[in-house]
């Protein structure tokens, strides 16, 4: 189960956050949007076959809420089954123990 996963592989950058790590800006020049787009959960939504559950910090500067959001829309959309929890104090990752206690509790009851 990923923790931090990627939805929107080839995002546009966002000027007003630091810049793209060197790893995902070749990654985008050598393979191109379309191929990233292509192996994106986010365009896959329809395909997910198991229940899915996401665990999002709304400060997060690498995978901002609204990339989770998307998927989440997307599944539902579809009426597919998903665990969406935000922490709206958090960002990349779970810092605050009673927020990872939450997450635990939630990805248990997930789990059952």
């Amino acid at each position: 189960m990923p923790i931090v996963p990627i939805y929107a592989i080839a995002r546009p950058h966002n000027r007003t956050r630091r810049p793209r790590h060197p790893f995902d800006l070749a990654t985008i020049a050598t393979t191109g949007v379309d191929f990233l787009n292509s192996q994106s959960p986010l365009f896959k939504a329809d395909a997910i076959r198991v229940p899915l559950l996401i665990g999002q910090g709304a400060n997060d500067p690498r995978v901002n809420i609204r990339e989770s959001t998307q998927i989440v829309d997307a599944m539902r959309k579809k009426n597919l089954p998903v665990t969406y929890v935000v922490f709206p104090d958090e960002g990349h990752g779970f810092a605050r123990p009673e927020n990872n206690k939450h997450f635990d509790a939630e990805t248990e009851a997930f789990l059952k």
